[in-house]
């Protein structure tokens, strides 16, 4: 949430908004990697008591499976933060405005990384789908320039 409260509007980006975005996404960056490695080592102390039933073959295709899926899990973060700062530093060396597209990809990708974070930090399943569906309700209707346009001339 701490990107969405940002209006950007008409404002010009500044370095220091380049600074304080950057700071923030590294904040949720650093706490979803927290809770994934923490996640990680739960899953494999998890899988320990298969060892001896699965075979060292299976298990260990087990386990690398494992260490995969939480790899691209933080790579996937890792990356939103690396785009969210690149679109950032790009309007303030251009000494401009948010361009739409921008605005809409920074959205996405805070967006994945919202879903990915209550994903990871919730402790079940079903406590993750009843935020997110929470989360549905409550987001506000995003209009385009053209549904906008259409609203306000009736």
């Amino acid at each position: 949430d701490a990107i969405k409260t940002i209006d950007w509007g008409n404002k010009i980006v500044k370095q220091e908004d380049v600074d304080s975005i950057a700071q923030k996404v590294k904040a949720i960056r650093e706490t979803i990697v927290k809770e994934l490695d923490a996640d990680h080592n739960e899953a494999l102390a998890n899988l320990k008591p298969l060892k001896d039933n699965l075979g060292s073959e299976a298990y260990q295709q087990l386990v690398s499976s494992t260490d995969k899926y939480y790899e691209q899990q933080k790579q996937k973060t890792q990356d939103a933060e690396s785009q969210i700062n690149a679109i950032m530093k790009a309007a303030a060396k251009d000494n401009r405005k948010l361009r739409e597209d921008e605005k809409e990809k920074i959205a996405q990708l805070q967006e994945q990384m919202q879903t990915t974070g209550i994903e990871t930090l919730s402790e079940t399943e079903a406590e993750s789908l009843a935020i997110m569906r929470r989360m549905k309700e409550n987001k506000p209707v995003r209009l385009s320039k053209t549904q906008k346009k259409h609203t306000t001339k009736r």
